[in-house]
């Protein structure tokens, strides 16, 4: 489909989006950024005849803390997280998954929402968000729902929204209300991603949150999973062995294990499954292991 088969709408309000996106069903297509979505329609790759450019709604604009959430409207670019001294403080795996993604110029264009939106296996921002309890505010004609991340992805390319659905924003809990169990709690939270050239889409991605108390126990952890399955996941069996135990290496060695189980990877031109499956165990351990540091441990 040639780009200028397209027709092209910016509405001003969410209401009129919804209303566009459900009146157009699967020829409509919500706009943010574009560096996916432009991308697939110049390859054929997807088939629409109506963009629906989300970038003039205010209130998709905004980002920043509301209530006990860190609230990232669906059209902030990335740099603007990147640049974020919040982010990059509160929230370390989820920026430096940013800050290694593709380059400045697709980042100054990028948008949060719409790397989840795309519903990649490989997505970067994934799993430091699945980690640290994200979940999505889906708004339709109907009206609004949010979903747990997590539940969020259904397969490659394919999420939970439905017709005139779109991502109005991604809410993080803040930590202390998140995962707060004990006011004397050490946190900390990595990204890790293998790629075969620097800024390549991801073979592997793991990200991991942990906090441990004043007595080195691991209280609450998180690991999390990309490009190895039909969708990012959490490595449930080793997030539950971790909890309550003292972290050493063999500690750190029986949870990428665990963490490679969960794995269910493919073979395709960039990566056999087994290669993917090994290194699956390999960053969920570099990420645990950066994590603890970063928790002081």
């Amino acid at each position: 489909m040639y780009l200028d088969d397209l027709s092209y709408h910016r509405p001003a309000s969410l209401q009129e989006a919804t209303a566009l996106l459900a009146r157009d069903g699967d020829e409509g297509r919500p706009l943010a950024g574009g560096t996916d979505l432009i991308v697939q329609l110049r390859t054929a790759a997807r088939k629409y005849r109506h963009l629906v450019d989300l970038k003039g709604i205010p209130e998709l604009k905004t980002w920043g803390y509301r209530d006990s959430l860190f609230c990232i409207g669906a059209t902030v670019p990335l740099t603007i997280l990147d640049q974020s001294e919040e982010v990059q403080r509160v929230f370390p795996a989820l920026w430096q998954a940013i800050h290694g993604l593709a380059d400045m110029q697709i980042r100054n264009r990028a948008s949060l929402a719409g790397n989840l939106c795309n519903a990649s296996p490989a997505a970067d921002t994934a799993p430091p968000l699945l980690v640290y309890g994200a979940r999505v505010r889906c708004v339709g004609v109907g009206g609004e729902r949010i979903v747990p991340l997590e539940d969020f992805f259904v397969g490659p390319g394919r999420s939970v929204l439905g017709a005139g659905e779109i991502v109005a924003e991604i809410q993080i809990p803040a930590p202390a209300t998140r995962f707060g169990n004990s006011p004397s709690a050490r946190v900390g939270s990595a990204f890790e991603k293998l790629t075969r050239t620097y800024n390549d889409i991801a073979l592997v991605n793991a990200a991991a949150r942990v906090e441990v108390d004043s007595r080195g126990q691991i209280q609450s952890a998180r690991v999390a999973l990309g490009a190895v399955a039909a969708r990012p996941l959490r490595a449930v069996a080793a997030e539950e062995y971790l909890v309550g135990r003292s972290p050493s290496p063999e500690v750190i060695e029986e949870a990428a294990r665990l963490a490679r189980e969960a794995a269910s990877p493919i073979d395709d031109v960039r990566a056999s499954a087994a290669y993917r499956r090994h290194m699956a165990g390999v960053l969920a351990a570099r990420a645990l292991e950066a994590a603890l540091k970063a928790a002081g441990v």
